[in-house]
């Protein structure tokens, strides 16, 4: 706590004082012994000791001080540093309404600029003052703008804002989910997907954003305990430099080992990435900004995919919260152009459900960021019956939804697209039901087929060709549930 902190709030009639706070009462009238208020505290009190001492002689008696003791004293308050000053601002008083959501999130989210205060979530109750001190260079101090430090130049940066939002390629789309698991050998299919795919779908079952950024980043060669001990066993079975060995050294036996078309390439290319030329090891933009276009990895626009149909990809409010706009920065610095919302599993009250999409989808949009919708069939199979039919109302009116990807598969080994609907009523009674294709037909997003295979597009498109609706050409030729 410094000094000046302290006389700001100490003197207010608004603010209250801190306990760390240490006040005298002065009697001097002199201006030149008004020492420097951004004092610490700790100095304050050893300046106040000394000047106490000083100021009496041996009898007791207040004498004046000399010059040089007055210049050693005042000469402690230019070791503070700059001065400080106190800022004062607002700030709401907000709590939540639902025992499943943290007061914590109201006070951050409706504070926030712009707020994000559903009223159903969150309620505010007056204002608070809050302040905070902070320093001041003499240049600020004096009027004059204080110098900003240098900051390394980043090696690339994403354009992603409100103002400048990612947009869908014109050209028709052919889409693909790249599953993380099978994604080791970036040259290879499962992380390669179809030829000229202008959409990738980055999915790893998982519903927390974080986890899922952290799940897609861990793409490409890896090297467990397991893996190390293999490859490196590999290694010494070719006694480098023995006699009568076939390799002369240690690096010409991990050259082999990952050699382009080796069985033991894409298990152990992780664990000797250190040990590969420069040439064949990733570079700082592709460690750092891999689903970047720069970084010329992958194809088309990169989407990150929340959400899934197992335990680890229910969607509920809590999960939902994990969609902030800093965790959304991460997400643009590694490149993604999207967010893919997998609902096919929900849990929680509908309402606050429904509303916690609709502020996701918002946050998303206004990130710079793509939406994507994609569920089994024509809704979440594993929702309740109203929150089903209130999520589709949301989809319908949402001005916020990119994308609307129907799953046209249960396994992913179907011969043919599944035009069956998700039952919306008890014992599976379609009539009146909002789970109907008809009732999905107005959504404002473009709609882009999710089928087991790319064969099943012919079928699949004169099905809704038939029902006015259009569907994209060239959906994603893999599953992904």
């Amino acid at each position: 706590m410094s000094t000046a902190a302290c006389n700001s709030a100490c003197k207010s009639s608004v603010l209250e004082c801190p306990k760390a706070c240490f006040c005298v009462v002065s009697d001097s009238t002199d201006k030149t012994a008004n020492l420097s208020l951004a004092m610490p505290a700790e100095d304050l009190a050893r300046l106040m000791a000394e000047i106490d001492h000083q100021k009496r002689n041996d009898k007791g008696e207040r004498v004046a001080l000399p010059d040089v003791e007055r210049e050693r004293l005042t000469s402690l308050t230019r070791e503070a540093g700059p001065p400080e000053v106190t800022v004062v601002t607002e700030k709401k008083v907000c709590k939540s309404l639902q025992a499943q959501v943290a007061n914590s999130f109201c006070d951050i989210n409706c504070n926030a600029e712009p707020a994000n205060c559903p009223e159903s979530m969150c309620s505010c109750d007056g204002t608070k003052k809050q302040w905070k001190a902070q320093s001041e260079s003499p240049q600020a101090a004096a009027g004059a703008p204080a110098a900003a430090p240098a900051q390394p130049k980043p090696l690339w940066s994403s354009h992603l804002s409100a103002a400048h939002p990612a947009k869908l390629p014109e050209a028709e789309l052919r889409g693909f989910y790249q599953k993380t698991w099978l994604c080791k050998n970036l040259a290879a299919g499962p992380c390669i997907g179809p030829e000229n795919k202008t959409l990738n779908v980055v999915f790893s079952g998982e519903s927390l954003l974080d986890t899922a950024l952290a799940s897609a980043m861990k793409q490409g060669p890896g090297c467990g305990p397991k893996d190390r001990k293999f490859c490196e066993d590999q290694v010494r079975y070719m006694r480098p430099g023995k006699p009568g060995a076939t390799v002369k050294s240690r690096a010409e036996a991990v050259a082999k080992v990952v050699a382009e078309g080796a069985w033991t390439q894409e298990r152990c290319e992780g664990c000797f990435m250190s040990e590969l030329p420069k040439s064949q090891q990733p570079t700082e933009l592709q460690k750092q900004h891999p689903f970047s276009r720069e970084a010329g990895l992958h194809e088309g626009v990169q989407i990150l995919d929340i959400g899934g149909a197992s335990a680890r990809g229910v969607l509920s409010v809590s999960t939902l919260q994990s969609i902030t706009a800093a965790g959304l920065d991460k997400v643009k610095d590694a490149g993604f152009e999207g967010i893919c919302f997998d609902i096919e599993l929900t849990q929680g009250e509908e309402q606050p459900l429904v509303e916690a999409f609709e502020r996701a989808f918002k946050i998303v949009k206004n990130a710079g960021l793509l939406v994507m919708v994609t569920t089994s069939h024509s809704a979440p199979y594993a929702s309740s019956e109203k929150a089903k039919s209130l999520l589709i109302t949301s989809w319908r009116r949402s001005s916020d939804i990119d994308i609307f990807s129907p799953q046209l598969y249960t396994s992913g080994f179907e011969s043919s697209p599944e035009f069956s609907l998700t039952p919306c009523r008890s014992g599976g009674a379609m009539e009146g039901s909002e789970c109907t294709w008809e009732r999905l037909k107005p959504i404002k997003a473009r709609w882009l087929l999710s089928l087991a295979s790319g064969d099943h597009y012919p079928e699949a498109h004169e099905f809704f060709r038939k029902l006015g609706i259009k569907a994209l050409p060239y959906p994603s030729p893999l599953p992904h549930s």
